[in-house]
């Protein structure tokens, strides 16, 4: 006689040892035919005993099966009995044997380590990452790829995203290249705010207020809080040439080109004459004139001298 105590045995993924019991009354041998099913026992047995059997680990997601055989070895008529046993698949899983990786602006090439137990797929290179590698592919694989030189003064970074395409659960996993900004060699640019010549009167009765000047930059941006104005100080009561400069410097030490604005004071408006009484006068003859004068304004100059010139009024 030969008999299991079962004929199928239903195993999860994971390695483990388990048993059946064997009950005969003569003795036996056992054989199996899957390289994942082992066994310390002996091949050659007799009569009933604990058969321990171990299984490894099943990392593909697909189940797999295998059989042990039972067969006596006595008597003309020899009695065979099967163990099935079925191994779950595992559940699916892909991983990077990093995460990401940092270039310098000049670029390089990289590589890292796909593994999973399954198909997989990648998306997500932009332009300046080049790779020959298939979009879709399976198992433990080496992705290999080249980070272009980056000409911008800005940084750049990129996310390749990877999952599984097979099995009842997606796996992801991401990896970033980030890539430093090129040199900043590029100065700003200072635009003046107005023009680039002013002619104002000389007078006593205004202050000079510069319109000032913004300043841009490729990388920084808007640096105008960073204008430096230097130059002549503007005094409207002299007349004269004054020079206002502008600069201004990156965060990178780029110095921009200089603007000036050119003021020149002017004195070009003659001093006003008021009379003093009217501009055209009765005197009764035989009378003395008296001349009542005149006094003079100037925008400059204020009150002014003013030089009377007439030869006598004969009454």
């Amino acid at each position: 006689t030969l008999v299991l105590d079962g004929t199928t045995h239903l195993r999860g993924p994971e390695a483990g040892s388990y048993g059946v019991s064997v009950s005969s009354n003569t003795t036996w041998r056992w054989s199996d035919n899957a390289t994942w099913i082992t066994s310390g026992e002996p091949i050659n047995q007799s009569r009933d005993q604990l058969f321990n059997y171990s299984l490894q680990p099943n990392t593909s997601i697909n189940p797999r099966s295998g059989r042990i055989t039972f067969i006596t070895t006595m008597g003309p008529n020899a009695k065979t009995r099967y163990l099935n046993i079925t191994q779950e698949g595992a559940q699916p899983s892909l991983t990077l044997n990093s995460p990401s990786k940092a270039f310098s602006a000049e670029g390089g090439s990289f590589g890292f380590s796909v593994n999973s137990n399954t198909n997989w797929q990648w998306i997500g290179s932009p332009a300046w990452v080049k790779t020959t590698e298939s979009p879709s592919q399976s198992g433990n694989q080496s992705f290999s790829y080249t980070v272009e030189p980056n000409t911008k003064t800005v940084p750049r970074s990129a996310t390749l995203s990877f999952s599984t395409t097979a099995g009842d659960v997606v796996v992801k996993a991401l990896y970033t290249i980030s890539q430093e900004a090129a040199e900043d060699t590029v100065p700003p640019v200072i635009t003046r705010i107005g023009p680039p010549t002013l002619t104002i009167e000389a007078n006593q009765s205004s202050n000079y207020i510069d319109d000032g000047a913004t300043c841009l930059d490729e990388v920084d941006g808007v640096l105008s809080q960073a204008v430096e104005v230097s130059g002549d100080v503007v005094n409207l009561t002299r007349p004269g040439t004054y020079i206002i400069r502008y600069n201004c410097k990156d965060a990178a030490g780029n110095e921009a080109a200089e603007v000036i604005r050119t003021i020149l004071v002017k004195d070009t408006l003659p001093p006003v004459i008021t009379l003093s009484g009217n501009d055209t006068l009765d005197i009764e003859a035989g009378f003395p004139y008296e001349e009542p004068g005149a006094n003079a304004e100037d925008s400059l100059d204020g009150n002014v001298n003013v030089n009377m010139n007439h030869t006598g009024v004969d009454t």
